[in-house]
Order: C-alpha cells, then structure tokens, then sequence
C-alpha cells in the first residue's frame, strides 16, 4: 500500500508449508511512508483462543543515504508478549514473534520495498493482554 499508494483488500500469502493462504485486509490506514491494516487469526487445524483475533501490522518505510544499511525491524506493539526468561527463540526483553513469522514478515515487506529502503513493522493484537491469559504465554516466560 505504502508503494502503490493505494488500499490492498486481499493479499496471498505462502505459508511455511508451500500452502497459499487468500487473507482479507481490514481497517487500513494510511498516510505517506505509513500503512497499517489487520487481519483475522487462522489458528487452521489447531485452533486456540487466538482464533479468529484481529492482528494488526502497521509498517513505516524510509528511504536511506547511501551509506546506511537497509533494514527490516519488526517489534511487538499492544498485546504481543515479552520474552522475560532466557530459553525460547527470541532473547529477553524482545517481543514474542518467533523466527518463522519474522521471517516471513521480512522476506514480503523487502519483496515490496526492494533493497535499498528500510522499514519499521509492529504487530499488535489489541486484545492480546486479555486472551495471554488463557495461554501458556505466562509459563513460558511471555
């Protein structure tokens, strides 16, 4: 959306297992370099109480001088935990989305992007802090 400067209401995303999966997008918004939208959890054949949530995605592009470093930085915003033990994928103190998810962020945020801009990305499930809870989040250290 940031690129094109126009809505996107649906994208195809491949998941890890070569599954293509057709996701409505949803409350979008957008201003200039920002755009941010959610989208409805698909727990698939293991659902939980994450099901069915709305989690939103909301990404800042900048342009770089030539001597920076493009980068894609994804960070937890509202309602996505933080690892407080040492153990699991992500260090202490980084939000909980683990290595696939951010990889996956990266790789479609850089197709779209290209090379030589960074980006900033931050998942959010508003109502996060209320269904962790009903999770092993606080068992694990999140």
């Amino acid at each position: 959306m940031i690129v094109s400067g126009h809505p996107v209401l649906y994208v195809t995303v491949m998941t890890p297992k070569g599954i293509a999966v057709f996701i409505e997008i949803l409350d979008i918004t957008m201003d200039g370099n920002y755009a941010g939208c959610a989208v409805k959890k698909m727990s698939g054949t293991d659902p939980d109480v994450t099901n069915g949530v709305l989690v939103y995605a909301e990404v800042t592009v900048f342009d770089n001088n030539t001597d920076c470093t493009a980068s894609i930085d994804i960070d937890g915003g509202i309602g996505v935990g933080r690892v407080t033990l040492p153990g699991l994928a992500q260090p202490v103190g980084n939000a909980a989305i683990n290595h696939v998810p951010r990889q996956m962020i990266t790789d479609c945020v850089r197709k779209e992007i290209g090379q030589e801009r960074s980006a900033r990305v931050v998942i959010s499930i508003p109502d996060g802090i209320e269904l962790a809870a009903k999770t092993f989040n606080p068992k694990l250290g999140i």
